[in-house]
């Protein structure tokens, strides 16, 4: 699981980065606030390997169940499937919380020893980074569900590889869509908007009822779910 996370988290941070000339000098720019924009490339980041993050690393936890027979082996050491996939889930966690605090973590470090004017305001970098932590783990959960039903791993894959399009299509369609697609809700986390007056990045409110709304509701259906499964006879 490592080598993949370390991987897709080095894509992630490496799409954050400000390397082009037009974005270091946005950095030091006095006119602007530079982190708004900054955020909002962690965010688009965020929003492309993300989906894909969540998929491979669930599919490849749980694949060995369905390939050398560990839901057998699991029941008959007492584990049922429905606990199985709670235990994945919370192993998927450890991984998660080091690439997501990488992903947010080293742009600001490394636009800071850049020179960027100013410092990033704790509420929305914090904000984020911990919605972003809950919306991928929550993603974990669901991705593993998935894996867990079926035996094809491919479409688990493939259906992370398509919600990273939608992710990023979200950020540029109206909220209304973002809210009714699940992977919209990667856009959904995103606190910067494009200012009407000047067309600056400024920071932005984050419409958390849906957000937690939407938490809430993959928790359910997840601890349904593999209640379900501890019901199952595999």
């Amino acid at each position: 699981l490592w080598p993949v996370a370390a991987v897709l988290g080095v894509v992630a941070v490496a799409f954050s980065l400000p390397v082009s000339t037009a974005q270091r000098a946005a950095l030091v720019n006095v006119a602007h606030d530079p982190w708004p924009r900054l955020l909002l490339s962690v965010s688009v980041a965020a929003a492309l390997v993300s989906p894909i993050l969540t998929a491979v690393l669930a599919s490849r936890l749980t694949d060995v169940e369905h390939t050398a027979g560990g839901w057998n082996l699991a029941a008959a050491g007492g584990l049922t499937p429905g606990r199985l996939c709670r235990s994945k889930t919370v192993v998927l966690m450890i991984v998660i919380v080091p690439v997501a605090a990488c992903q947010v973590g080293i742009p600001v470090l490394v636009a800071g020893r850049l020179g960027a004017v100013g410092s990033p305001q704790p509420g929305p970098w914090t904000g984020y980074l911990l919605s972003l932590l809950a919306l991928d783990l929550a993603f974990c959960a669901l991705h593993v569900l998935l894996a867990a039903w079926v035996d094809n791993q491919i479409i688990c894959v493939g259906a992370g590889f398509l919600g990273s399009f939608i992710s990023l299509f979200c950020l540029l369609a109206p909220p209304w869509l973002a809210r009714v697609l699940p992977w919209g809700y990667w856009a959904m986390i995103t606190p910067v908007q494009q200012s009407e007056a000047d067309g600056v990045m400024v920071y932005a409110s984050v419409d958390w009822p849906w957000v937690a709304g939407f938490l809430v509701l993959v928790a359910t259906v997840f601890l349904a779910a593999t209640a379900r499964l501890d019901r199952i006879e595999r």
